[in-house]
């Protein structure tokens, strides 16, 4: 970062604060791809027999693929009010009352 620059960020795809932790007073938060969720699913896959390969795995946060990790330098600033405010918010974007983009079908 340079000196001009200001503000917080927000990370994607790993948590930047760990990534990154020489910047972690910069990172707010980061929305992660949670690749672990995949990895344990196919391994179960395997051993139970019904792995058969070629498909897709679409990580949302319905499946816990996808989610909000909290900067390490900011998580216990982050009020628990607002945080559960946060929580709230994800079962309403499961079921499609507030919607993301892009929409699939």
């Amino acid at each position: 970062m340079s000196e001009r620059d200001s503000g917080l960020l927000i990370g994607v795809d790993s948590d930047w604060s760990i990534a990154n932790p020489d910047k972690a007073d910069y990172i707010l938060a980061s929305a992660a791809k949670k690749i672990d969720v995949f990895v344990y699913d196919s391994i179960q896959k395997v051993l139970d027999g019904t792995f058969t390969g070629g498909e897709d795995m679409v990580l949302t946060l319905e499946n816990g693929g996808t989610g909000l990790v909290y900067g390490s330098a900011w998580e216990s600033q982050v009020p628990d009010e607002l945080k559960a405010e946060v929580e709230a918010l994800k079962p309403m974007i499961i079921s499609g009352e507030i919607a993301t983009l892009p929409v699939r079908e």
